[in-house]
């Protein structure tokens, strides 16, 4: 596996912001952040250069707050999704932060039996354009698919899925060819799915690199650590070393213009970075 380095510049921007938990981005670059507790979520718009924000969410006891946001997708430019774990629950949300619909995942109708989980433990899970969610249930280790009329119509993985079988996953993503990659790093590698539940093929990372997290970046994948990460090109299997440019990294992502560090407090704005 080919390997190279990243040089960083100076950072562009810093952001100061509440206490957060993780980061992700829009199609146009516009910030979202989890806070520390799981209850908010903010925005900081692009167009304005992140001074402009908007939040949803707080502490609340009453229907429409949040008790433990575990992930956002946020790549559809009209609408994004919010998974609450602790009310177990997706809410459809508007580009201004409103919530559209609420989507309960427990007493969900199916017209198969063998679509229907037992019982949900999702922390991640994707979105298509078509308004299908694609839930990962780390109980069964299986991909559960909640369709846009809010039924289950299709399951697929677990630990006897042939060469797709999942036994430790982390993470769940879609790529814009419509392929799901779950992320096992514990074994060093992604698998990657259609949209119906055929397995594709593996990605295979290097042992070295201690990554817990990923994020899907064209034909690359962002592998995330604690510590470093990488840049994995998925066409070559050229790996680009990542060191932080800042310290006691929280969750980073790679934008169209700038890599968002988040630390504590702060989000730092670093232009995409040339290989050395």
């Amino acid at each position: 596996m080919l390997r190279a380095q990243i040089q960083w510049d100076s950072a562009a921007r810093v952001l100061d912001i509440p206490l957060c938990s993780a980061l992700y981005l829009d199609g146009e670059d516009n910030l979202y952040l989890i806070d520390k507790d799981k209850t908010t979520i903010f925005k900081y718009l692009s167009a304005f250069n992140y001074d402009s924000v908007q939040s949803l969410g707080g502490k609340s006891h009453r229907a429409e707050g949040f008790l433990e946001i575990t992930d956002l997708d946020v790549t559809n430019r009209q609408t994004g999704y919010v998974l609450d774990r602790g009310r177990q629950r997706v809410s459809l949300i508007h580009p201004n932060l409103r919530v559209l619909e609420d989507m309960s995942l427990v007493g969900v109708a199916t017209s198969d039996r063998n679509t229907n989980p037992e019982d949900l433990l999702v922390s991640r899970f994707a979105a298509n354009s078509a308004g299908e969610l694609f839930l990962l249930n780390l109980l069964d280790n299986r991909v559960y698919v909640l369709s846009s009329f809010g039924e289950w119509s299709l399951s697929f993985g677990g630990t006897d899925y042939g060469a797709g079988s999942i036994y430790q996953p982390a993470g769940i993503r879609l790529n814009q060819d419509n392929y799901l990659f779950i992320s096992e790093p514990t074994r060093h590698h992604l698998l990657v799915f259609d949209i119906y539940g055929t397995f594709r093929y593996q990605v295979k990372t290097p042992e070295s690199l201690n990554w817990t997290d990923f994020q899907l970046v064209g034909p690359y994948l962002l592998l995330k650590g604690k510590d470093e990460a990488g840049l994995l090109d998925t066409r070559s299997s050229k790996l680009l070393n990542i060191s932080y440019p800042v310290q006691d990294v929280i969750d980073f992502s790679w934008g169209n213009g700038f890599v968002y560090f988040l630390t504590e407090n702060q989000v730092h704005l670093y232009s995409v970075p040339t290989e050395e």
